[in-house]
């Protein structure tokens, strides 16, 4: 599933995470999808009677709630809810990757907040020592990073963090794409609305329709994620001089 992903250049320990947690969620839909059409098999066999009497004292709960499964929903019911999960899954480790490496970067070049933050005598008073001043200071614009939209982040990082981001228009607006559709998932069913239109400009989508989520569209966008975290890590890296031990 994942396609190999350079490793020779310098990388932070949290693009190395994200890297080892997009493997396990790959590795983890791959046994999910392989599991329904061996399961369909197996129950298939048990009510025949050619399978083994131990076989079948092994799969009895397993057939009982694959029946009930298949009562439940359609074979492609359970496709899409996978896939969509897939998606959502995929979005929150890139989006616990950027807020953690933002948050390595303020700690590390507290300069960055000077110009941004407005801080109270007395919040000051209570934080305590610089460390923990700082450490209060970049929570505290991680936490408001993350409510924006995923094109004012990108207009952070590169307007006021003047991070370099080698990336097209085309990858940056796949990925945009992508949280758009990963926040219509979470709040709207995945379903069109107003809101998704305007961040998206996907104006040949009609609100009110469920958008047309696809095994393919979400491996191609978490291939352009891990481009997009490779190089985002890389120009962070270079552009801080940041520095990572004891990993």
């Amino acid at each position: 599933m994942p396609e190999s992903e350079n490793t020779t250049n310098p990388a932070s320990p949290y693009r190395l995470r994200y890297m080892d947690d997009r493997a396990k969620l790959a590795s983890y839909f791959m046994i999910v999808g392989a599991t329904a059409p061996a399961m369909a098999n197996v129950s298939e066999l048990i009510s025949k009677g050619r399978l083994p009497s131990n076989i079948v004292d092994i799969f009895s709960d397993t057939d009982r709630m694959w029946r009930k499964f298949i009562t439940d929903m359609s074979p492609s019911d359970f496709f899409g809810i996978s896939t969509e999960l897939y998606l959502c899954r995929s979005i929150e480790i890139f989006n616990k990757y950027l807020t953690d490496m933002l948050r390595a970067t303020f700690m590390q070049r507290a300069e960055i907040l000077k110009s941004s933050e407005t801080v109270k005598i007395s919040d000051l008073l209570k934080w305590g020592e610089r460390d923990d001043i700082v450490s209060r200071l970049a929570e505290r614009k991680v936490d408001s990073l993350s409510y924006q939209s995923f094109g004012d982040l990108i207009e952070y990082l590169r307007g006021t963090l003047g991070l370099p981001i080698p990336l097209d228009d085309v990858d940056i607006s796949r990925a945009r794409e992508g949280m758009e559709v990963r926040n219509i998932s979470v709040h709207n069913a995945l379903v069109v609305n107003s809101l998704f239109v305007k961040r998206t400009g996907r104006t040949d989508l009609v609100e009110g329709k469920v958008f047309p989520l696809t095994l393919d569209y979400v491996l191609a966008l978490t291939k352009t994620m891990a481009t997009f975290v490779s190089r985002l890590d890389a120009a962070f890296i270079q552009h801080f001089d940041l520095k990572f031990e004891n990993y």
